[in-house]
């Protein structure tokens, strides 16, 4: 038998014993997780709705001044102009709080 052949026969057998080994020790290791993380069940799922909303309807009107402003770059006028918008928010959420009904 010549060298060459003989030596693609060897590798084929090597090839061929790891392809089996690989097969078997997957089979073996993939019989465990086979159903890990599923969930089964027979019936009914029951849930409860809940809707959430605002106590009054409405929205918050954009603050005077703040809205008509040019828009800024600077990082202490943007912080500024934010810091009135939300003030201005919250003493309009405020207001209708405590306005009656």
């Amino acid at each position: 038998m010549n060298a060459q052949i003989r030596k693609w026969i060897i590798r084929l057998a090597w090839l061929v014993a790891l392809g089996i080994i690989a097969t078997i020790v997957w089979l073996k290791y993939s019989e465990q997780d086979k159903n890990a993380g599923l969930v089964s069940g027979n019936g009914r799922i029951e849930a409860v709705e809940i809707d959430i909303a605002a106590k009054t309807p409405g929205r918050v009107a954009a603050s005077a001044g703040v809205a008509a402003a040019p828009a800024a770059t600077d990082p202490a006028a943007i912080r500024e102009n934010v810091h009135k918008e939300v003030s201005a928010a919250i003493v309009q959420v405020i207001q209708l709080s405590f306005t009656p009904s």
